[in-house]
């Protein structure tokens, strides 16, 4: 099992720019490794596992993760004492592009239309090119994925140019008729230009993919895209 699902990418370890999804300990590497990839290989969140060196009998590994900057998950390479195990993910495929979406509201309707998250556009110039509500309440975007799908990861991209914050508290929900359940929450705050994947417990299953902002009771939601990976 430990050959045959998990390769070595690096020495390092994760940076802070993710969210956990199990720390342990174990006073060998082959004791923690084998639990941590148990438990990794039970949870289709799980894409990779840190393994370090603590002192001679004890051993930590960290399981990543519900959530992720892309790109900075392996930004601290110079830690010789930890390893890191990606694990072979199934192939997935992005679903969502140009399916009809629909969102609470536009700050500039003729232009920050829903359909701008779903546009396979990823690079924005400036915000008449996002998906952009006005400010309100619980602001949200909801796409139609036309079909049911196992939902594994739904990638954010948030805007280049300014406004990054604005992409907080955000819960994104999978629905499939009446029942809908969660995908995953990234608190934030964002930067600008910001990529953001969010992982799905492995049951994750419907037509349905909402965005939407939690706190507050005056936020705008504004995205420049968003893709959803479904396993194929």
């Amino acid at each position: 099992m430990y050959q045959g699902q998990f390769s070595t990418e690096f020495l390092g370890s994760l940076s802070d720019e993710l969210s956990l999804l199990l720390t342990t300990e174990g006073s060998s590497f082959t004791s923690v490794a084998l639990n941590c990839i148990y438990k990794c290989n039970g949870d289709g969140r799980c894409i990779g596992l840190e393994i370090c060196k603590i002192r001679e009998d004890l051993y930590q590994c960290r399981a990543c993760c519900f959530w992720m900057k892309l790109g900075k998950e392996n930004s601290n390479k110079n830690l010789t004492n930890c390893r890191y195990l990606r694990k072979f993910e199934k192939e997935s495929t992005n679903v969502a592009v140009n399916k009809p979406a629909n969102m609470s509201s536009a700050f500039k309707p003729a232009y920050q239309r829903a359909s701008n998250a779903v546009d396979n556009i990823t690079v924005c110039p400036n915000g008449l090119s996002t998906a952009h509500t006005d400010f309100e309440n619980r602001p949200w975007i909801k796409i139609d994925l036309q079909n049911t799908f196992d939902v594994a990861k739904v990638l954010v991209y948030n805007r280049q140019d300014l406004h990054g914050g604005y992409l907080h508290s955000l819960l994104i929900t999978v629905a499939e008729n009446a029942d809908e359940s969660d995908c995953g929450y990234y608190p934030g705050p964002a930067v600008n230009g910001d990529r953001v994947l969010v992982l799905c417990p492995s049951d994750t299953r419907g037509n349905f993919v909402t965005l939407q902002i939690q706190s507050g009771t005056n936020n705008m939601l504004q995205v420049c895209e968003v893709q959803v990976f479904v396993n194929v």
